[in-house]
């Protein structure tokens, strides 16, 4: 079997493979568990009809400009991925120096 050893089983999936993309997804965690984190990425374009799921993050003033005050801001972040610089630089032009 070819797909197991495949170095993109994620994308590699035989031609006899009738499943869902939930399916495939549960396969993969089960024998491929190293290629899950891309294979989510996989799932979620192909869930949402998009090619891919990543995108340029917004900057900050945007994020700002369309949030309200009562409302708590995610930021989601990927390994080796730090806003705090962007994060600390913004509040300081929008709070002043803290």
């Amino acid at each position: 079997m070819q797909w197991i050893v495949s170095s993109t089983p994620e994308v590699e999936w035989p031609q006899q493979a009738r499943m869902s993309a939930f399916q495939k997804l549960l396969f993969l965690q089960a024998c491929r568990s190293d290629r899950l984190e891309t294979g989510m990425s996989v799932f979620a374009a192909e869930v949402l009809g998009h090619a891919t799921v990543s995108q340029a993050a917004p900057s900050l003033a945007r994020v700002y400009e369309e949030t309200i005050s009562t409302e708590p801001i995610l930021l989601v972040t990927t390994a080796g991925s730090d806003p705090s610089v962007e994060l600390e630089d913004f509040a300081r032009r929008c709070m002043g120096k803290f």
